[in-house]
């Protein structure tokens, strides 16, 4: 047999490094003890919040799911799976489709396809949503009360602070990195310049592009903390640069902004996440010799170096194309011959003939219709039936093909049926998940 374990944890931080660790060690000791016949197991996991279904390792599960070659699914407690009674249910039905019987280490067996058992499920689901909106409540409401206090809401420091002590404290070897960056910036220089510049130093840490304008727009280097409970000098973070160059380096920037223009209208845009490192992949663009190319660029490589993360930038047009193509075969290959019937039957019941003939006649003879009536029936039978043949040979000389297809269909419908893309290492198209279908179409040949 086999079986599937997935874990997951909200928060990354130091107290809770283990909580993976130990959700996987109790569930292997489960099916050991409990399980023996399961000879192959895999494990996903995330370290996220389970509020929406944008993780890795749940669409990572969610795809061996549907391959129908797991018995078992194995977690901690259900709402690892979810704490959205929506995405838990859409989870639940899929289990139950494939026959994948689900097994909680603190609430027991769950067979979706027993009513009770789903319907506790179902119950525990909706307990595990209240409480999610409460931690919600809570957080809001003490990060408030900090911010009035002029405290920190967070321990994770920007580049150049250590934390400790519920302060952030400068970390010497990045101080003069950064304020090197504030002034080459106030001087006139643009973000890949001074990355450029650093690069090349042998004093300085190499920044990318994207961590330099990080470093010129963060308000933190100057003392100041700007969140939505409002802006203030926070006593709780050691200034790296004054307020005044701070204040000059984002007048600089606002002299120096150009009118916003709209990225690539891409259809997988964050709908595809790199294969080699999980993070969602960008669409960008990029000039090359008087022209505009567009890609689809690993975050990794975008936020931090290139070292980073091996994956190749993707043609961006090539690949939405690709989908589109997917889809409409999916749609040919299995709804046309269902979309044909149904416009004959409209067909034939909008324009079917008011009597039979013979009926007509009768009519006419028993003297229910004058006449009159009867000629004018008989033309309108006539009309009827010739529109009803032409829409018909219409129907059979064009075939569905010209009215199945992508382009029809505006950027905004193409966006909506797609929920993500599967790529491979090399940047080939695997296979498509249509968005509130539990529906993955492989590529031919994948």
């Amino acid at each position: 047999m086999d079986a599937l374990i997935y874990l997951r944890q909200s928060l990354d931080k130091k107290g809770f490094k283990t909580a993976l660790k130990t959700q996987e060690k109790l569930l292997r000791d489960l099916i050991t003890r409990d399980y023996s016949t399961i000879t192959t197991i895999r494990t996903y996991s995330d370290v996220s919040t389970g509020r929406h279904t944008q993780r890795g390792g749940i669409q990572n599960l969610i795809e061996s799911i549907v391959t129908g070659k797991h018995q078992y699914l194995f977690i901690y407690r259900l709402n690892r799976l979810a704490r959205n009674t929506k995405d838990f249910n859409e989870i639940l039905t899929m289990c139950a489709e494939y026959n994948v019987i689900i097994v909680s280490y603190r609430e027991g067996l769950i067979n979706p396809n027993e009513s009770f058992l789903k319907l506790k499920a179902q119950i525990f689901s909706a307990i595990s949503e209240i409480e999610s909106d409460n931690i919600g409540k809570n957080f809001k409401s003490a990060f408030r009360v900090k911010a009035s206090k002029g405290k920190l809401l967070s321990a994770k420091a920007p580049y150049g602070y250590l934390y400790a002590d519920e302060k952030f404290k400068a970390d010497l070897t990045k101080v003069s990195t950064i304020r090197y960056v504030f002034d080459l910036y106030c001087k006139g220089y643009g973000y890949k310049k001074i990355s450029q510049t650093l690069t090349v130093s042998k004093v300085y840490d190499p920044r990318t592009p994207q961590q330099v304008r990080s470093i010129v727009t963060n308000s933190k280097y100057a003392g100041i903390v700007e969140n939505d409970y409002g802006k203030y000098q926070c006593d709780y973070i050691e200034p790296i640069i004054s307020i005044e160059q701070f204040k000059k380096a984002e007048s600089v920037r606002l002299a120096r902004q150009k009118d916003y223009t709209e990225g690539p209208r891409a259809l997988l845009r964050k709908k595809i996440r790199c294969p080699v490192c999980g993070v969602t992949m960008t669409p960008i663009k990029k000039p090359n010799r008087g022209r505009t190319l567009e890609y689809y660029v690993c975050g990794t490589v975008l936020r931090s170096s290139h070292n980073d993360c091996s994956m190749s930038q993707i043609r961006r047009r090539a690949l939405d194309e690709e989908v589109e193509g997917v889809i409409e075969s999916y749609i040919k290959k299995h709804h046309l011959h269902i979309i044909e019937r149904r416009i004959r039957d409209i067909i034939n019941t909008r324009y079917s003939a008011f009597n039979d003939k013979d009926v007509l006649i009768d009519a006419l003879a028993s003297g229910n219709i004058t006449h009159q009536e009867f000629k004018q029936t008989l033309l309108i039978n006539k009309q009827t039936a010739t529109i009803k043949k032409h829409l018909l040979n219409t129907l059979e000389e064009s075939g569905l093909n010209t009215l199945i297809h992508m382009n029809a269909l505006t950027f905004e419908q193409k966006y909506s049926i797609v929920e993500r893309a599967f790529i491979s290492k090399t940047g080939d198209l695997e296979a498509v998940k249509i968005k509130n279908h539990h529906i993955i179409l492989r590529k031919e040949g994948c």
